[in-house]
Parts: structure tokens; C-alpha cells; sequence
């Protein structure tokens, strides 16, 4: 079900709570979602994963075809969005930046460049980093925030971290 969310921001929002994405069209037509997914599955082996929940991968997404024109009216959206996605603060999100156009080192820094700049990171912890996998040639740059306020802070900075190490880790022979 699509509702219209009265967000501080200048782009009208709808979010569908059945696939959790919010949605928004510019001025120029360019329509992007953004997409909260459930990564519970990543943090599967950790030692801490009994006591988490709601964490979640984001994905920015733009549906419209037409090229990008600078618009920092999307910027000031996307921010409104994780504003409100943080208004639970036991929500977390863990970002990953795609590598199969080797392109990731670059969206790993307009994200952090992002965030550094965002008024929502004042409520929120950011821990960056790089996943070196054997026999790999990316560099996998990967990111958890949550919400300085989140009981569960310091279980998930155990799980992250015990992620990161498990994927850097050759895979087991079998025996």
C-alpha cells in the first residue's frame, strides 16, 4: 500500500509499506526509489545475532532513463528519507558498493561525502570498511550506521566487524 509521507523536504514522497521503498520524481521527471531491504543474512554467522534485528541494505535507485542534472533537491530528499527510516532506532543500515562496473571506489566516496554532509549525522554512528577477499580484484567497501541510540550499538559493532572478517577470510577446503 502506497502512502504519501509529509516529509520536511522538496520532493513529495510515497513510500509502499509492503516492499518498504520510498519514491520520489524531480523536477525534471527523473523518478528514483529507494529501497530499504532486510540483511539479517549478512550477520547469520556472527556471535551476536540473537540479540539484532532491523538491519537493512539500501539501494538508490534511479528508474527514469533521462541523464541526471545536478539537483540538490535530490540530495535533500534522500536525507529526509533516512531521517525518517531512523525515527526507529533500532534500525540500522548496512551499504555495500556494487563493483561490476568498477566503479566502487567512487561510490564510496560521494557516499561518505554524503553522509560527512548530511544533518542526520548527528544521531547516527558510520563505521567504514574495505574487504580485501582472496583471489579478488575489488575493492569491496562496505559500511554499517545506526542510530547512536540503539541499544543494540555495541552488538552491532561486534557483528559487523565479525562479518567483515569472515568474508576476508579464504573459504574452508573440504575435506
Amino acid at each position: 500500500m502506497k502512502e504519501e509521507l509529509n516529509l520536511q523536504c522538496p520532493y513529495k514522497v510515497t513510500i509502499d509499506s509492503e516492499s518498504f521503498t520510498y519514491s520520489f520524481t524531480t523536477k525534471n521527471g527523473i523518478e528514483y526509489n529507494i529501497i530499504f531491504s532486510d540483511s539479517m543474512s549478512y550477520f547469520s554467522d556472527t556471535s551476536t545475532v540473537k540479540k539484532l534485528s532491523k538491519i537493512y541494505s539500501i539501494t538508490i535507485d534511479k528508474v527514469s532513463d533521462e541523464k541526471p542534472q545536478l539537483d540538490t533537491d535530490v540530495e535533500l530528499t534522500i536525507d529526509a528519507v533516512i531521517t525518517h527510516f531512523f525515527k526507529d532506532i533500532e534500525k540500522s543500515i548496512v551499504y555495500y558498493c556494487y563493483t561490476a562496473d568498477h566503479k566502487e571506489r567512487s561510490r564510496a566516496r560521494k557516499f561518505n561525502a554524503w553522509y560527512t554532509n548530511s544533518p542526520f549525522n548527528i544521531n547516527t554512528t558510520k563505521i567504514d570498511n574495505t574487504i580485501e577477499v582472496p583471489d579478488d580484484e575489488y575493492h569491496h567497501f562496505t559500511s554499517i550506521i545506526y542510530h547512536k541510540d540503539n541499544p543494540f550499538s555495541s552488538d552491532l559493532t561486534v557483528a559487523y566487524y565479525e562479518m567483515v572478517d569472515g568474508l576476508t577470510k579464504p573459504p574452508k577446503e573440504e575435506i
